[in-house]
Formats: structure tokens, C-alpha cells, sequence
């Protein structure tokens, strides 16, 4: 029987909503394929056989997959219905939550806890990205470690304000970024067509994003309690390639085994 989970304090209607089948269909597997080279060296030797590890701002359950393929136990996390709609149809076994990052809670604590491909960009505001990192503490075994990526600045480039399109027999979508480098505020506008019954649906979705600097997020990890903090750039430290490279940076901390 499939395990839907359980709901958060507070859950909205999140704009993913309407973009979730696109993600699913571009991104979500090609990123996840592209980070586990991040993974197998930062999370998954530091989780036990068996372990349960939070995906926090899951998407649509492609990482999940991949970790529950590995042997784990997991827990999802994100605030989206429709992307955990096709979450729990890739893993039915897992125990997803649908509740925003800055409060949510788990039925059981986990041994680990990753949120990547951009996930933590979305929060805009240091308080709202603080009160992440203590749900998070609150949510991790003693010892356990998390795994997060970042875009830092230098990751919104001319690419970030180009346009794009992919026209397929039943689908479209058209892609136009901008970056304001006064505000440090990225905008991702998206425009879909999807065809669905024999009729068209059409839904726009715009996405904001800032950078976050490996010396910016180190002090509010250290404020919510975690220690063995570390940032790693994607390139330079963990030899990864390709534009996915460009600008991110993975940060790895510990919560202490004795509080």
C-alpha cells in the first residue's frame, strides 16, 4: 500500500504545481544523474546501510528513486502536490511530506539529509533560509550529516538571461531568464502548452532565485547548531563538468553527536 505520508503545519499552493510534468520530463533526470558523482563522495558514505535519508525539496522523486535503488529509507519533503504526485508513483514505499522547507516535520528522524539542484536558491531572504537550516537540525539524527547545493553568483551569467524554447508533438515550453545583478535577483519566466485530451492547456509559471555564497551560508549553519561545516565547488574540489558546474557549490555539515 502506498505510504502518502503526512502533511505539514502550513502547505499553499505552490507555482510547481503547473510546471511539475515539464521538470520531470527535462531536468529531474539529468541532474540527478549528473550530481551523484557529489553524492558518492559527500552523503552516501557518511549514511548507514539501510539508513533513512531526507530529501528535502524532493521534486518529483528522481533522487529519491535513485537513493531508494541504493538501499535507503527515505522521507520527501516539498511543497509542491504535484511534483509529489509523481513522486509517490516512482516510490510508493517512501514517506512523502507535502509542507514547505521552513516547517515541516517527520514521522522519524534520519540518519542524513540532501536538497539540491538549486532547491535552496528559491528562499530569498536569510531569515526564511535560517529557519531551514533549524528544521533541518530538528529533523537529523545526532551525527548525521547534511548535503545541500548552492548557485552562487557567479553561476547567474549571460547564460542566466538568455531565452529558450523546445517545441515536442505534444508539448512546448518557452524558457526567459533575467538576472538583476543590483537586487542579486534572478527571474525565470515559463510558458507551457501541454496536450491533453485532445485539447491544448496552456500555464505560466515565473520563479525567483538568489545566489548564496559558501561564506554566507557557513555562519547560519553554524547558528542552527551544526558543526564540520565545509563547502566544496563543484568543479575545483569535486572534479564535476559541464554547465551544471558552472557557479554551484556543495555544502556538507555534521549535527553534533551530543547536543
Amino acid at each position: 500500500m502506498q505510504n502518502k505520508g503526512s502533511r505539514g503545519k502550513h502547505t499553499v499552493k505552490s507555482p510547481f504545481d503547473q510546471f511539475a510534468w515539464f521538470y520531470d520530463q527535462h531536468w529531474g533526470a539529468p541532474f540527478e544523474q549528473w550530481q551523484r558523482r557529489a553524492l558518492e563522495q559527500l552523503l552516501y558514505p557518511c549514511v548507514k546501510a539501510g539508513g533513512r535519508i531526507l530529501d528535502l525539496c524532493c521534486g518529483t522523486g528522481t533522487l529519491a528513486r535513485h537513493m531508494a535503488d541504493l538501499g535507503y529509507r527515505i522521507s520527501g519533503v516539498d511543497s509542491s502536490d504535484g511534483m509529489l504526485q509523481l513522486a509517490r508513483e516512482k516510490v510508493p514505499a517512501a514517506n512523502f511530506v507535502h509542507a514547505d522547507a521552513r516547517d515541516f516535520k517527520l514521522q522519524e528522524q534520519a540518519d542524513g539529509a540532501v536538497s539540491v539542484f538549486d532547491s535552496l536558491n528559491h528562499l530569498l531572504e536569510p531569515d526564511q533560509l535560517q529557519r531551514v537550516f533549524h528544521q533541518v537540525y530538528a529533523a537529523l539524527n545526532p551525527g548525521a550529516y547534511f548535503v545541500f547545493d548552492t548557485n552562487t553568483a557567479a553561476a547567474y551569467g549571460d547564460r542566466w538571461d538568455q531565452t529558450f524554447c523546445e517545441v515536442q508533438p505534444g508539448h512546448a515550453f518557452f524558457l526567459r531568464g533575467g538576472f538583476d545583478r543590483n537586487t542579486r535577483i534572478g527571474r525565470t519566466q515559463i510558458t507551457m502548452f501541454r496536450l491533453t485530451d485532445a485539447a491544448w492547456e496552456r500555464a505560466d509559471v515565473e520563479m525567483r532565485q538568489r545566489p548564496w555564497e559558501i561564506s554566507e551560508l557557513e555562519p547560519m549553519l553554524g547558528a542552527a547548531g551544526f558543526k564540520e561545516i565545509r563547502g566544496y565547488r563543484a568543479s575545483e574540489d569535486l572534479g564535476m563538468s559541464g554547465h551544471y558546474a558552472i557557479g554551484r557549490a556543495y555544502l556538507r555539515a555534521r549535527k553534533p553527536s551530543e547536543d
